[in-house]
C-alpha cells in the first residue's frame, strides 16, 4: 500500500517524497521542491477527480485553492490542511528555501466514488491568522478493469460452458482485476465451424469476455477455444460379455440392447447416442443357438469418422446361457441391422 500511496502523492502535490509511513490511515511524509503557495483563500467551488489506479485521490491544498503560487507567501505559512470528514489523512512536511510547512491532505479511497463531498481548507500563516474557504469535489472512477487470459484446446466431447470447463482447465476464465473491487465477467461465443478443412480442429469458439467494474468502466480480451478432432486411438469399443442368465432377459430381449451391453465412445461419450461431432456408429447381430439352449450374439460395430472417411470395426461377443431348457426355437445365422 505504501507504494500506491506515493504514486498518488507524486501525481497530486508534484513534490519528492522522501520517507512514507502509513499508520491507521494516515500519511507521513518529507518532501521538498514544488510545492503551490496560496496567495488567496478562494476555493473551488467544484472539483472532479478521478481515483489514480491503485484506487486513490489524494486531495491536497494546490489542487483545490483557485490561485498560483507565490513563493513569498510560502514563507509567511506555517500549515495548510484540506479537511474531508470520513477520509485517511497524509500528512507531508514541506520544504521551499529554507523554510518547512507541514501540510495535511485528505486521501479518499474507493468507498468515495460517485459521491460530492464537501471539502473545508485552512491555510495557518505565522503572523497567527487562519484562513478557510470550502467547495464540493466530485469523487469519479474512469479506470477500466484489467483483464488477462489464454486460449484453451478441448476434445469434441466437452461442454464448453466455463463453468463446467473451470473444473477441468485453471484457465476456462480470464482473470479481471480493478482499481475497486472484482469486476463482472461477461461472454459471447462466435463459432466458426472448419467443416472438415482443418487436420486438427473441428472448430474455432471465439469467446469474447467483458469485464465490467462498479462504475461502468469495460474491458474486452477475446479468448480463442479450439475443439480437437477425435482419432481412432480415443475410441473405445464395448468388451465381451459372457455368461448372461437367460432366465434375466425380458421376452423382447431388451436388455441385449446396446443401452445395457455398451456403445463405442470418445472420452467416455457414447457415439451413438450423441453422434459426437464427425463419427457415428451402426452395429449388426449376428445370432447363433448353442447346444445348451442358449445363443450367442456376434455384434459387429462400425465407427465412421465423416471428415476422414474412416471406416472402423470391432466385433462385440455377447454370450447368452440358458440354465434352465426350455423349448426355444432359433434359426442360425439370423442378421439384424442396427443403425
Amino acid at each position: 500500500m505504501t507504494k500506491e500511496i506515493i504514486h498518488t502523492i507524486k501525481k497530486f502535490l508534484r513534490v519528492g517524497v522522501v520517507a512514507v509511513t502509513v499508520t491507521s490511515g494516515t500519511i507521513n511524509a518529507s518532501a521538498q521542491e514544488g510545492l503551490l503557495g496560496i496567495c488567496s483563500t478562494s476555493c473551488n467551488s467544484q472539483l472532479n477527480v478521478a481515483l489514480d489506479g491503485s484506487g486513490y485521490a489524494l486531495i491536497g491544498s494546490g489542487m483545490v485553492w483557485e490561485e498560483g503560487s507565490n513563493d513569498n507567501f510560502f514563507s509567511q505559512l506555517d500549515q495548510m490542511v484540506v479537511e474531508i470528514k470520513g477520509s485517511s489523512l497524509a500528512y507531508l512536511d514541506v520544504a521551499l528555501n529554507g523554510k518547512t510547512v507541514a501540510t495535511t491532505s485528505a486521501l479518499l479511497d474507493c468507498s468515495f466514488v460517485n459521491q460530492n463531498v464537501k471539502y473545508r481548507v485552512l491555510k495557518y500563516s505565522s503572523n497567527g491568522t487562519v484562513d478557510s474557504c470550502v467547495g464540493n469535489v466530485l469523487i469519479e472512477d474512469k479506470m477500466k478493469p484489467s483483464i488477462v487470459g489464454s486460449d484453451l484446446t478441448i476434445n469434441c466431447t466437452e461442454n464448453t460452458d466455463p463453468y463446467l470447463l473451470a473444473n477441468f482447465y485453471n484457465n476456462s476464465f480470464p482473470v479481471a482485476t480493478d482499481n475497486c473491487g472484482t469486476p463482472t465477467l461477461t461472454f459471447q461465443d462466435l463459432e466458426e465451424d472448419y467443416n472438415c478443412s482443418n487436420p486438427d480442429f473441428l472448430k474455432k469458439i471465439r469467446r469474447v469476455w467483458t469485464a465490467t467494474d462498479g462504475s461502468g468502466n469495460q474491458q474486452t480480451y477475446t479468448q480463442n477455444i479450439f475443439i480437437e478432432k477425435a482419432d481412432e486411438a480415443v475410441i473405445q469399443f464395448p468388451t465381451y460379455l459372457s455368461s448372461i442368465n437367460m432366465s434375466s432377459l425380458d421376452s423382447q430381449n431388451t436388455y441385449l440392447e446396446p443401452l445395457n451391453t455398451g456403445y463405442p465412445t470418445l472420452y467416455g461419450v457414447n457415439i451413438a447416442e450423441q453422434n459426437v461431432n464427425n463419427f457415428s456408429s451402426s452395429y449388426q447381430d449376428q445370432i447363433t443357438n448353442t447346444k445348451g439352449g442358449g445363443f450367442n450374439i456376434l455384434r459387429n460395430w462400425t465407427v465412421v469418422d465423416w471428415c476422414t472417411n474412416e471406416i472402423y470395426t470391432h466385433p462385440q461377443i455377447i454370450n447368452v446361457l440358458e440354465e434352465t431348457p426350455t423349448k426355444i426355437c432359433r434359426e442360425n445365422s439370423i442378421i439384424f441391422s442396427r443403425e
